[in-house]
């Protein structure tokens, strides 16, 4: 690994067994189960495979890595995972029933990417990277596998449960930003939101949520990868010198709700439809009407649904399949994944911008791939 420069940085992980892993060939999904779309995902944990904390989180394909992650927030996590080592080495049975959360209760489909349909049947990825004579074959990277999954999925004709299509949501997705400064204190809180009904504030210390210790952005993502639709997640909190328990309602279809930027969920629809598409942002939405309603901006369509539909980048997804009902990317993405089959018609009504006036609407069909 390369040397840090930060010499508190470099005293933290000296503490450490560091390992990199740099591909995702024959690693135990159940184990090391992470958001796909990161860039990088730090596991902290013990010999044993009990995990301590997660440390890594994105909230969107611009670069606001400032916004979630910090040098100064990453070593107090460090610290938080060296405590958590003491405590578990003191009391191996509670603090271990504590942490046995945060690894994955659900046994995956394919237990390794390599096993996943989409992957084993594709010469280049069903070897690994580098053989015994030293042949490098394909690099199954870390996008590859919730991207796949939910390929083999569809492939098997099995259920693509909402979690796939909108993983490991952002707190920020429920009211509340983390200080990416700080081990898990929140920054702010919206008062009409989810947290804010909760009753979180600005400075709460987030020490648990639905039993699990938090030391990062990161495992709040894990506790919401995982909760129920609907659901109540329980939140200890510090506050002061005052401990808290609150509690996050979670109402039926939440996650369909949130707003997602994953290139995993564009790259399906593109392979599935020719195209992707973008959400509108709401000021603009009710500027055209469409406040509340669908509306949906085509993007990245192939020259052959050019050729074959007539639809273009920036064109208005108004209605699918007659459905005007708001629809985020996420949903979108469900309803073509799980109600369409290859050769099935997909009908969207559009609404095309010249000049930023709207033309007279009308319907398009695709054609699933």
């Amino acid at each position: 690994m390369a040397v840090p420069a930060d010499d508190a940085l470099k005293t933290l992980l000296d503490r450490y067994v560091c390992v990199r892993l740099v591909q995702m060939h024959g690693v135990d999904l159940k184990r090391f189960s992470f958001d796909g779309s990161l860039t990088w995902a730090i596991f902290m944990m013990n010999a044993d495979g009990t995990i301590y904390g997660r440390y890594g989180s994105r909230s969107g394909l611009r670069d606001l890595s400032d916004r979630e992650i910090s040098l100064t927030g990453f070593k107090a996590s460090l610290r938080g995972g060296l405590e958590m080592h003491g405590r578990y080495g003191q009391d191996k049975d509670a603090v271990g029933k504590a942490l046995a959360g945060k690894t994955s209760s659900r046994t995956p489909k394919w237990r390794t990417p390599e096993a996943m349909p989409t992957l084993k049947d594709n010469a280049r990825f069903n070897v690994p990277f580098l053989d015994e004579s030293g042949v490098r074959a394909g690099c199954i990277h870390c996008h590859m596998v919730p991207a796949n999954e939910i390929r083999s999925l569809r492939l098997t004709n099995q259920p693509i449960p909402d979690r796939e299509l909108v993983p490991y949501p952002m707190p920020n997705q429920l009211g509340f930003r983390m200080d990416p400064k700080e081990m898990a204190t929140v920054l702010n809180v919206g008062p009409r939101s989810v947290a804010g009904r909760a009753g979180l504030q600005k400075g709460d210390r987030i020490d648990a949520m639905a039993g699990q210790p938090i030391l990062s952005t990161a495992d709040i993502q894990w506790v919401l990868h995982n909760a129920g639709d609907p659901a109540v997640v329980e939140m200890r909190i510090v506050r002061g010198d005052e401990a808290k328990t609150l509690r996050l309602t979670l109402a039926k279809g939440w996650r369909m709700r949130l707003p997602d930027w994953r290139f995993i969920n564009k790259g399906l629809l593109r392979q599935a439809l020719g195209f992707n598409v973008d959400m509108v942002p709401r000021r603009r939405a009710r500027r055209m009407g469409l406040g509340g309603k669908l509306a949906l901006t085509v993007d990245k369509t192939s020259r052959e649904t050019r050729m074959k539909t007539g639809l273009g980048n920036k064109d208005l997804i108004i209605a699918v399949d007659g459905k005007r009902g708001p629809m985020t990317v996420g949903a979108f993405t469900a309803y073509v994944l799980r109600e369409k089959k290859k050769g099935d018609k997909l009908t969207v009504r559009i609404m095309e911008l010249v000049d930023r006036f709207p033309r007279p609407e009308h319907d398009v069909e695709v054609t699933i791939k």
